[in-house]
């Protein structure tokens, strides 16, 4: 082999290792959006106090030598400020708490079907496993066996999904336990524009949103009976399953 052939050869071989390098460094979808992020999520699911809450992105900031993006947000009956930071090489978000000073994986889009992931609580950390991994619309979802959303009645498993967070939202953790989550996200928007919506609640925003129904359709499929009826004053109404759900009536008027 010449001295020509000797270079062209090496050059072949650069070549094919940078596009190698390439293909496996091909970047995950953000979670943030280039101008504007929001979460609208359920942040507790108990049966008589749930809402919507907006979290969305104020600022940056620097902790520990690292870039964070500041999110508003509600913890533990208080409205605070959370931090977030993403590599999308890898795939990873991670929440700093800065109560403790220490910072908390929260997703990891680049789990094997094989692999855990550790839901960290401050007093009940444990061990999550994958079910199933599937791509939607180009975006890949992280499924999980052994933990599961519970919003009152419905209930969904747990997901990773690429380019949006979680199905319970980027501070899971605070609603942890024993293989339950009681956060709920309820749509992902960047930059305005709407990219996730949920599968529970009829892919709503909000959560006034969803007892939006016409009454002639819930007696129809014998889900709830009312009587009496007609009533000018008090109704009374039984459910079909033994379950409590909050009801808002905004016109009784026909």
């Amino acid at each position: 082999m010449n001295r020509i052939e000797k270079t062209n050869f090496a050059l072949i071989i650069i070549i094919f290792v940078l596009i190698h390098i390439n293909c496996k460094s091909q970047p995950y979808e953000s979670v943030f959006g280039r101008f504007s992020t929001e979460w609208n999520i359920i942040p507790y699911g108990a049966c008589d106090g749930m809402y919507t809450l907006t979290c969305s992105i104020i600022g940056d900031s620097i902790i520990n030598g690292q870039n964070y993006k500041e999110v508003d947000r509600y913890s533990h009956g208080n409205y605070d400020t959370g931090f977030l930071r993403e590599d999308t090489i890898t795939g990873k978000v991670w929440f700093y708490n800065k109560t403790i000073d220490k910072e908390i994986l929260v997703v990891d889009i680049s789990l094997n079907e094989t692999d855990s992931f550790k839901i960290y609580h401050a007093l009940d950390s444990a061990y999550i496993y994958v079910d199933t991994i599937f791509i939607n619309n180009s975006i890949k979802h992280i499924r999980f066996k052994n933990c599961y959303i519970h919003i009152c009645a419905p209930y969904e498993q747990f997901e990773f999904i690429e380019g949006t967070g979680t199905n319970a939202g980027l501070f899971h953790f605070d609603t942890w336990s024993t293989n339950d989550l009681l956060s709920y996200l309820l749509c992902h928007k960047k930059d305005g524009e709407k990219v996730y919506g949920n599968s529970l609640f009829n892919d709503s925003c909000f959560f006034t949103d969803m007892v939006d129904i016409d009454i002639d359709d819930v007696l129809h499929d014998n889900f709830v009976k009312v009587f009496p009826n007609p009533s000018s004053e008090v109704i009374a109404l039984t459910f079909e399953n033994d379950i409590k759900l909050p009801i808002e009536i905004y016109n009784s008027v026909k």
